[in-house]
């Protein structure tokens, strides 16, 4: 226990065996709710049919999750076909029991002992995998709801005794469990317990020996991270509590009153609880602690229709990839509200309500200002302002303050255009400041109500001396903008925690708005299919349709007037579009902010802080744009396509060969939760959206260099090693190969289904988006522009002259100037590997695609023959096109407009002659007189660096030929993305590439 032990392997071994069960509990809860809807439809009509199929694909994804049959010769297929048909309910009644969390002891030895006898009818194979199944479900005697409970006490005892040291080792167990199984801290007795314990922990009459352990320990944020992850689940079971007891009860029977009590709010938001997560987000907490206070809020504040909600948005997914339980409310609440009618019901007015008056309460002028109540108390309000419009994308894109806050965010802080962000219009709406002080709970009545009279300046000043008083009392550490893009960074100027907190602000408020649109169109179709099946199954009588059309748009009905309520306000076209740019500028300016304001603190020469802080601040920044690009780039969202060209793909792809280990293992790392469709990339929709192949063709960025004990790699770009995050990429790279396949597969067959047209849609259109082997064009245009790949005449694409091994100290002082702008801190004669080395390395990134590609198919792989001769055509008769010439600092966003029009146009099929595409590329490419030298030496470069990228392909494919079948024809016809390549029209002489 305790922080140190949560970097050792052990610790991260645990959680990721104990995740692994998480996983297999929630894929086994899906599978037998899908499989009990099924079976109360009639057998053989259209419904059943598709709840049939529903579940058989939540049954393969169990069998993913779980071990292969250990019976020798037993067929897996047909162990799950007699398991899903078998008649014995009690089966699934004992699996349910398990696949819960907080089962008993008691329930865990029944399914144990009764299993095995209830399945022995169907076969050994099938009672042998399901009684794997049920020990690899169960929870055992280390991690259960008892021991997490007991766990809860235990620190109180320890905190009360005042032995704090002790209570966080007790919680920090407790963190882990609950941040994998969120249930075991939604009892009734641990919840509680973990309330009395966070007030205590914030009470103000503790010792001053006592307020200084809590402080140095970080017990508080500990705490608030612990109900963060607990709230919805007890919110969830409070709520269905409350419907069991509602159902039981005749309608007539229930008042407004117990309409009030059922609410999860009256039941646990308690005043003196809500008052101190007030006080977190907008006083005296840390960003980390003011996110966790408004996910709890969220969640505690949410409505209680959250079944009927997710039964509303359930449906079958195509190649859906297994995902652990949701250990957070930032999904369930705008999911809930884009289902259950948003805001027809009592408990919805109240979550808006609660959600309106805390965004009052954080977007007053006294808080949304740079450098207003304490040092950089800004960083917390934005903090919190991200986790709002994550939970309440509607409260939030709807209201004024939230358009401050976005303004805010973008112009004051990264571009640095406005100082505040007040103007007159913003004044319209302050007049409930002194209402939203005194929400907060901080008891200041006094003092907030004189701060009603004064101006905007002097209650900053006032609120100033307030807020380091409260510090003082509290003993709050330093504000740390952390976050999942800066987990890792410390000590950070306040310019580069402002930027970092603008970003995550930013971002989240696209992603909700973006996903709660989705959600709220896919249940406006479902509420309109309903309809339709209503109105065909019932008489067409002019009562009754009369009835249905004024229930459908008169009062109480859950028509027009509720599907107004619906809609959310979404991000203009220009703000994402400015949005994606900024980022993708700050990564190529190497994590400088645009804000020539901030750029003082990031390093500049006229700036005070020293080189390594301002390497530090850069290295945090662009590890948070980076992070956050990925996020935009969710397939769910459908943003990618259309805001991030080919030359901010481009840009974005020097992040995993970043010089800093921290920027390059979180870029891995996010990279491996959108290719497996986990963490933030889980989609709460029906439908599993494939990853794009340009970011499958990552991979190939991904491997650390031949010498693992040094620091950085000069062959590898300089990039710093991250040891076994590579790997790990490298396995995800392969999980999301299989994925793809499993999603073309299953889309061909519907394609099929429908017709000869859709087949042919599929083949032209669809292929290319799903086929796992179209990454590798992608892969090969990434490494053609990249500097250490070797070429013909030891050129580096992009340099002016040939570098060589010896240069002169005089360069080395010329080139010192552009050192300190790209913040590299190795040697630049180290980039000027020998040619081995860099042969070397270069056939290793190869590897790291075309392997998973090639044993995704095992040893009767196919693909091969379809690679190789790829991979001729490209080398022989392409030549790459440089994409990041429109990215600059001084051009305005551009972006890639061909992905709306569809990929006939962008893609090149002909392969016997030019395309339409290439023709019109043609013209600027290689005997345009607008292109300078300086261009058409680029172009020379990157051509003849894709000739030998593409022989080392080669040479890395036929390593994996073992067998004739490995040879095979590849069916399909082979497509080239337009976008990246055309037609050589006539061949590099040797003689350019030398010079």
């Amino acid at each position: 226990s305790g922080a140190s032990a949560g970097k050792s392997n052990a610790y991260k071994w645990m959680c990721t065996l104990l995740a692994q069960r998480a996983s297999l509990q929630g894929a086994l809860g899906k599978y037998i709710e899908a499989r009990g809807r099924a079976k109360q439809l009639d057998e053989g009509s259209e419904e059943a049919l598709t709840a049939e199929a529903e579940a058989t694909e939540q049954l393969d994804v169990v069998a993913s999750l779980t071990t292969p049959p250990l019976t020798s010769g037993a067929d897996l297929p047909s162990i799950l076909h007699s398991l899903h048909t078998a008649r014995d309910r009690h089966i699934f009644r004992l699996l349910s029991t398990i696949s819960a969390p907080v089962h008993s002891p008691s329930a865990r030895i029944r399914a144990f002992d009764e299993l095995p006898k209830r399945t022995k009818s169907l076969g050994d194979a099938t009672s042998s995998w399901v009684k794997s199944l049920a020990r690899r479900c169960a929870m055992g005697h280390f991690v259960n709801a008892e021991i997490v409970t007991h766990s809860i006490l235990l620190a109180q005892e320890c905190f009360q005794e005042g032995d704090v040291c002790s209570a966080v080792s007790f919680l920090e167990c407790v963190k882990m469990a609950v941040t994998l199984f969120p249930t075991l801290g939604g009892t009734r007795e641990g919840f509680a317990t973990l309330v009395e314990l966070f007030g205590e922990c914030r009470n103000e009459g503790l010792s001053a020996k006592v307020r200084d352990a809590v402080a140095r320990t970080g017990m508080v944020t500990l705490l608030s991270r612990i109900l963060a992850s607990a709230a919805p689940a007890r919110a969830a079971s409070v709520a269905d509590t409350e419907r069991q007891k509602s159902a039981s009860k005749s309608p007539s029977s229930s008042s407004s009153k117990d309409k009030e009590r059922s609410s999860p709010t009256a039941a646990m938001l308690e005043p003196a609880l809500q008052s101190q997560l007030l006080r977190l987000c907008t006083r005296d907490g840390t960003p980390e602690q003011a996110r966790h206070a408004v996910l709890t809020l969220a969640a505690l504040a949410g409505p209680s229709v959250g079944a009927v909600a997710d039964a509303a948005l359930a449906g079958p997914s195509v190649g859906a990839v297994a995902v652990c339980s949701s250990t957070s409310s930032s999904s369930s609440i705008p999911e809930l509200q884009a289902a259950g009618g948003g805001g027809a019901g009592e408990e919805w007015r109240s979550f808006d309500a609660e959600m309106d008056s805390l965004l009052r309460a954080l977007t007053s002028p006294s808080r949304l200002t740079i450098g207003g109540g304490g040092k950089n108390r800004v960083v917390s309000v934005l903090t919190a302002l991200a986790a709002l419009a994550e939970v309440a994308p509607r409260t939030f894109g709807g209201s004024r303050g939230g358009e401050r806050a976005v303004r805010l965010a973008m112009e004051g802080i990264l571009l640095g255009r406005a100082g505040n962000g007040d103007d007159e219009e913003e004044e319209e709406g302050d007049g409930s400041e002194e209402e939203d002080e005194n929400d907060d709970g901080s008891g200041s009545e006094d003092e907030d109500e004189s701060d009603s009279g004064r101006s905007p300046k002097q209650s900053r000043r006032r609120q100033s001396q307030s807020k380091r008083k409260s510090s003082k009392k509290s003993g709050s550490r330093k504000p740390t903008a952390v976050s999942a893009a800066t987990a890792d960074m410390s000590n950070l100027s306040p310019a580069c925690e402002r930027a970092c907190a603008a970003v995550e602000l930013l971002v989240s408020h696209i992603r909700s708005a973006t996903s709660y649109a989705i959600k709220a169109k896919l249940a406006e179709q479902k509420r309109r299919a309903k309809e339709v099946q209503m109105t065909k199954q019932q008489p067409n009588r002019k009562g009754e349709k009369g009835r249905r059309g004024r229930s459908s748009t008169g009062e109480g009905g859950t028509g027009a007037s509720d599907r107004l309520e619906l809609e959310v306000k979404q991000p203009t076209h220009q703000h994402i579009a400015s949005v994606f740019f900024t980022l993708v500028q700050i990564i190529r300016d190497a994590g400088l902010p645009p804000s020539a304001r901030d750029r003082k603190e990031f390093g500049s020469s006229s700036g005070g802080s020293s080189r390594a802080a301002a390497a530090n601040d850069r290295a945090a920044l662009r590890r948070c744009c980076a992070v956050n690009l990925l996020r935009l780039c969710d397939p769910a969202l459908q943003l990618e396509g259309r805001y991030l060209s080919y030359g901010a793909w481009h840009v974005l792809a020097s992040i995993f060969l970043d010089p800093a280990r921290s920027v390059r293992s979180a870029a891995m790392e996010e990279l491996s939760l959108m290719l497996t469709g986990s963490g933030k990339y889980r989609s709460a929709t029906s439908a599993s959206f494939a990853p794009n192949l340009r970011f499958l063709a990552y991979a190939a960025l991904c491997p650390d260099g031949d010498d693992s004990r040094a620091v950085h790699s000069s062959a590898n770009g300089g990039a710093a090693n991250v040891g076994k995050r590579a790997l790990s990429t490298k396995n995800t790279a392969l999980q999301c190969v299989t994925n793809l396949r499993r999603t073309a597969q299953t889309t061909l067959a519907r394609c099929r289904a429908i017709g000869p047209d859709a087949e042919r849609h599929f083949e032209e259109r669809l292929k290319i988006l799903l086929v796992p082997e179209f990454a590798l064009p992608f892969a090969l245009h990434l490494l053609a522009f990249r500097r250490e790949t070797p070429s013909a005449g030891g050129i580096e694409a992009g340099a002016s002259e040939p570098r060589v091994k010896g240069k002169s100290s005089k360069y080395k002082e010329n080139e010192e100037e552009d050192d300190d702008e790209t913040d590299k801190d190795y040697d630049e004669d180290a980039l000027v590997a020998d040619e081995e080395t860099r042969q070397r390395m270069l056939r290793k990134r190869l590897k790291y695609l075309i392997e998973p590609l090639v044993e995704s198919l095992g040893e009767g792989a196919d693909n091969i023959s379809f690679l190789l001769r790829m991979s001729e055509v490209l080398g022989n008769k392409y030549q790459p096109i440089d994409v990041t010439r429109g990215v600059a600092p001084s051009t305005s966003p551009s972006f890639n407009r061909s992905a709306d029009k569809g990929v006939d146009k962008s893609v090149d099929t002909s392969l016997g002659s030019l395309s339409g595409l290439d023709i019109s590329l043609d013209i600027s490419l290689p005997s345009s007189p607008m292109r300078s030298s300086m261009d058409k030496k680029r172009d020379q470069e990157s051509h003849a660096k894709l000739k030998i990228i593409c022989a080392a392909a080669r040479e890395v494919l036929l390593k994996f030929v073992k067998k004739d079948v490995n040879l095979t024809p590849y069916p399909g016809a082979m497509q080239i993305p337009g976008s990246l390549f055309v037609r050589a029209a006539t061949a590099i002489p040797a003689a350019g590439v030398h010079k």
